[in-house]
């Protein structure tokens, strides 16, 4: 039977991981009629007990793998491991599990039975989602202006949850910016290649009160990204 990877990864994480793995992995033994595994990417950037509990996991269940390949921050965990662990189907989902499971679940069956390339989940399909006011004004003016420079005929394009085919698989090879502007990246090429992208309708809720992401610091680091591939998008510098 063909394999599916399922890849978490994890950053200071302790108060939640244990309990959210967990739930993740019933909720798709008891729903997901295909075999799977859980990666639990840790990196060596955490500063609690996150690296203890995934390993404890992973000694406690066979289908969950603590994975600390070296890797800087979330794309990174990302883009190394679908390159490090062989599957033929992928998804990724943050720890905090911000998309509903029953939602996540349609992102990976798209992947898997409806022959999509990608799976995307969306927050902008005429479901809620509970984020501040700042990061939904960001977002639509970022996938706003993807549309109109590159193509990207998505609107959500950096939503927590996906899904991908091992054909997509080589996408993750070319990536060449390794941040938070990797989802930009990877749908850009897919399009590029033609690939059958989805959207999936997610209800989508901001756990993280915690989180330090400066929107503002973001959007200027997402903003130079963004131009310096619209460039060489325009001069054919791409590949």
């Amino acid at each position: 039977m063909s394999k599916l990877s399922i890849l978490i990864p994890i950053h200071n994480e302790e108060q939640i991981l244990r309990q959210n793995v967990i739930m993740l992995r019933n909720f798709l033994k008891s729903n997901l009629k295909h075999a799977f595994r859980i990666i639990l990417v840790t990196g060596q950037e955490s500063r609690d007990s996150s690296p203890k509990i995934a390993k404890d996991l992973s000694e406690e269940f066979d289908d969950i793998i603590n994975s600390d390949i070296i890797a800087n921050g979330k794309a990174e965990k990302i883009i190394n491991a679908t390159m490090a662990y062989d599957s033929d189907f992928y998804a990724f989902i943050d720890a905090d599990l911000p998309v509903e499971l029953g939602e996540f679940l349609k992102i990976v069956q798209a992947v898997i039975y409806n022959k999509a390339d990608i799976a995307i989940g969306s927050r902008y399909m005429g479901t809620k989602s509970s984020r501040p006011l700042m990061r939904k004004i960001a977002s639509r003016t970022y996938n706003s202006l993807l549309r109109l420079t590159l193509n990207i005929k998505t609107n959500d394009a950096c939503a927590g949850a996906k899904s991908w085919n091992s054909l997509s698989n080589n996408l993750f090879k070319q990536i060449k910016i390794k941040t938070w502007f990797f989802d930009t990246e990877l749908l850009y090429r897919a399009f590029k290649k033609r690939l059958r992208v989805v959207q999936v309708p997610i209800t989508y809720t901001d756990t993280r009160a915690d989180s330090n992401i400066n929107v503002f610091r973001e959007g200027r680091h997402m903003g130079i990204c963004l131009f310096k591939l619209w460039l060489n998008d325009i001069f054919g510098r791409t590949k």
